[in-house]
């Protein structure tokens, strides 16, 4: 029995694989046993590149006559240096007459301890995947002593799942608590009301909101039923990275347009006809800067969740993300083609690796149509 992993990027394998199967010695009269082997081969599989484990096995793995669920390992892999394209195998061997089995699902029966990079595109929706990863020190200045706080992915007040545990010192988890509650008071701000997003202060969530109209020349803000608000979004289009275009590039970020997106309540003509004033709109007040730079913490730990801190060099986003830096437009921007990450569920987030340069698209309010933003994150080892 044989899984073949997909293409690899250049990396150094390590850790430990574990193997869930099903297993039935066939003959009572002659023993059976499993074995297991890992190797690393090239992408036609015809080279061997390494051994990452040897046959293991023996009568400790031993078969009954019953079909009873075997759980092996975890067994440590040998470290190897990865090629481009090349893929591991795993392969899963009988001593005697046996039968053994996997589930239908290809992968449910082999789990590798580390995260493998591959070459494919992997793209996710908030929950699919690996939820959440111990950190054990900031990943953004490094710092280990001290308390080290959690890091959601997504803001929580996004209803973000994602979660990085022992990752931020208080002094960087300052500086982006400040600009995200920024972002979640004021872009975001109706649309977390309007959602029933969460939030610390249920109790303190508004039952009216604002509504700016005219009448005579003068501007007034009435209170309406927040079910009735027009939540929408005013989300930024930006130029795509100045990294991958080329463009001269001295600070900042180039604000090309911006997308009106409405999450629930009704359509502004109808609000205009129910309350009858000259003029009926909303105001939304935010700093394209701020916005770009949440998008870039956003993607910046979705990368480390993925892939791990240790296999992140040269972090692009970090200074701006922190503050430290003005380039904020090289690393983010806008996504010209059709976007990457699904459009379904709430959120959603598509990792992929082009010459060792890490980059993440991010689509917040995916399934309302919202536009894609583009990050490049840093380099992986």
């Amino acid at each position: 029995m044989r899984f073949v992993s997909d293409a690899l990027v250049r990396q150094r394998i390590h850790g430990t694989v574990r193997l869930r199967f099903w297993g039935q010695a066939l003959d009572s009269a002659q023993p059976a046993t499993w074995a297991v082997a890992v190797r690393l081969v090239s992408r036609d599989g015809r080279d061997e590149r390494a051994t990452l484990l040897p046959l293991t096995g023996g009568d400790a793995n031993s078969l009954g006559p019953d079909l009873v669920l075997c759980l092996a390992g975890p067994f440590t892999l040998s470290p190897a240096e990865a090629r481009d394209g090349d893929r591991i195998m795993v392969e899963l061997h009988s001593r005697g007459p046996a039968r053994l089995e996997t589930s239908d699902d290809r992968e449910s029966w082999v789990t590798f301890s580390a995260d493998l990079l591959f070459e494919d595109l992997r793209t996710t929706t908030l929950g699919e995947q690996r939820s959440s990863r111990r950190i054990g020190q900031c990943i953004y200045c490094k710092r280990v002593e001290g308390r080290l706080s959690r890091e959601h992915i997504v803001p929580e007040g996004l209803n973000g799942e994602l979660t990085l545990t022992q990752a931020s010192c208080q002094r960087c988890g300052n500086v982006t608590s400040r600009f995200e509650r920024d972002l979640l008071r004021n872009a975001f701000g109706a649309a977390r009301v309007t959602l029933a997003m969460r939030t610390k202060r249920s109790h303190d969530r508004p039952k009216q909101l604002p509504l700016l109209v005219k009448r005579g020349g003068r501007e007034i803000e009435i209170a309406i039923p927040a079910v009735e608000y027009p939540a929408i979004l005013a989300l930024p289009i930006f130029a795509p990275p100045a990294q991958l275009t080329g463009e001269p590039y001295a600070s900042g970020i180039k604000l090309r347009d911006v997308s009106y997106v409405q999450l629930s309540g009704l359509p502004l003509a109808e609000l205009h006809r129910r309350y009858g004033y000259d003029y009926t709109g909303i105001q939304i007040e935010y700093q394209p800067v701020q916005f770009a730079r949440g998008i870039a913490k956003i993607a910046f730990g979705f990368a480390v969740l993925q892939l791990g801190l240790e296999r992140i060099e040269d972090r692009h986003v970090v200074p701006a993300i922190l503050g430290d830096a003005s380039d904020i437009g090289r690393w983010v921007g806008g996504h010209r083609s059709p976007p990457l990450s699904a459009s379904t569920g709430l959120h959603s987030i598509t990792l992929k690796v082009e010459a060792k340069e890490i980059q993440v698209f991010v689509r917040l309010f995916a399934q309302f149509g919202a536009p894609e933003y583009h990050v490049v994150v840093g380099r992986v080892r």
